[in-house]
């Protein structure tokens, strides 16, 4: 063999080798990308999961908050319903106070469906209904604050939104005040 068909043999060979050093790299990179796009969608739905497992801790926390908030509803609301019960009970308590109720309204709005009559629901608390009370009482100033706290302290949660106190008037020898209550208690049907 010749100098220059040596030459030529090793420069064809130079040639081979670089068009198939070219050709892998060409090759590896194609499965460098593949290999990313596929780590890429792995790792957005990896993503995607830890969100979703988040948001399910974030809904198993507020579950447990309702599941306590509906227990306290069960405790707290007694189980009768109906307006006859509230009189009765408010009756009670005001007997218990030597005071008697001078009237007793029911603020009677739009009832929802299977809600007691004269109710609306309450706000966050789903199958929780609030019926406002009107009533009045002429006693002395402690049998007032004493009915207040007998509300407060019933079993039957009653809240007293609005009162209005009159006092005596000075003509009369009596100590006797007037109080207007707007009484609002729950229900759960």
């Amino acid at each position: 063999m010749n100098p220059k068909k040596l030459f030529y043999s090793l420069s064809g060979g130079m040639v081979l080798i670089i068009l198939g050093i070219g050709y892998g790299v060409y090759w590896a990179n194609g499965q460098l990308r593949t290999s990313s796009t596929e780590i890429s969608t792995k790792r957005t739905d990896l993503e995607i999961l830890d969100a979703k497992v988040d948001n399910a801790q974030v809904l198993n926390n507020q579950l447990e908050d309702l599941r306590e908030t509906q227990e306290l509803v069960r405790e707290v609301l007694p189980g009768s319903k109906s307006q006859e019960n509230i009189v009765g009970e408010l009756i009670a308590i005001a007997s218990n106070r030597g005071v008697s109720l001078d009237e007793i309204a029911f603020s009677n709005g739009p009832s929802a469906p299977g809600a007691p009559e004269g109710s609306t629901a309450v706000k966050g608390i789903n199958g929780v209904f609030s019926l406002t009370v009107n009533t009045s009482i002429e006693t002395d100033y402690e049998n007032i604050l004493g009915f207040l706290e007998d509300l407060e302290n019933n079993k039957r949660r009653f809240e007293v939104i609005d009162i209005s106190i009159t006092p005596p008037a000075e003509d009369t020898n009596t100590n006797l005040f007037g109080a207007q209550l707007t009484i609002v208690t729950y229900l759960k049907p």
